[in-house]
């Protein structure tokens, strides 16, 4: 019983550590710069690169813009609100897994890496149908007055469906996970 207790307050320290780390991230964005978050930011420009074929250089105070200064990606665009949304489902289901804790803080790091990874595709893709469909939108009597509704209907719609296929991989590794460990 003492084990079992004991392993349960390990499990919600940890969980409540990268919680509460993940909450400072999100109240600190407005006061973080660029630079700030390379982490994200240079990943996804690299994939927007391949999608879009446009080519992007790095401005310290403006972010990556096109070569033709049409387009920039800046903290805006680093998908840190996915990033924290995918992690903190990662720790939900992770933890809710009937594992032992020390398999859970094993799994811990992929689950972490699988979020990390998953945002920088799905904000490259949200990223590059917003630069692809926006001569569409110039070219549209409709919605060319309709400005960055286009662009946030795009970002809302791949988002969403990013992250309702996020949380079914994570719940097909789930019985994988399962029929390994047990």
């Amino acid at each position: 019983m003492k084990i079992e207790n004991s392993q349960k307050i390990i499990k919600y320290t940890i969980f409540i550590i990268i919680i509460t780390l993940l909450l400072i991230l999100k109240f600190s964005l407005k006061k973080l710069n660029t630079n700030s978050f390379q982490w994200l930011l240079l990943p996804t420009t690299f994939f927007v690169e391949v999608f879009t074929g446009n080519k992007f250089v790095y401005n310290t105070e403006k972010g990556f813009v096109s070569y033709n200064e049409i387009i920039t990606i800046n903290k805006s665009c680093a998908g840190i609100n996915l990033f924290i949304l995918l992690t903190f489902l990662s720790l939900y289901i992770l933890f809710n897994k009937k594992i032992k804790i020390s398999r859970q803080l094993f799994l811990l790091v992929p689950y972490l890496v699988f979020a990390y990874c998953f945002t920088i595709l799905a904000n490259a893709l949200r990223i590059s149908f917003s630069i692809l469909l926006e001569p569409v939108r110039l070219n549209s009597p409709v919605l060319k007055s309709a400005n960055n509704w286009i662009h946030q209907g795009i970002g809302t719609f791949i988002f969403l469906v990013s992250i309702l296929f996020f949380y079914f991989l994570l719940i097909r590794g789930k019985l994988w996970i399962k029929k390994i460990f047990h």
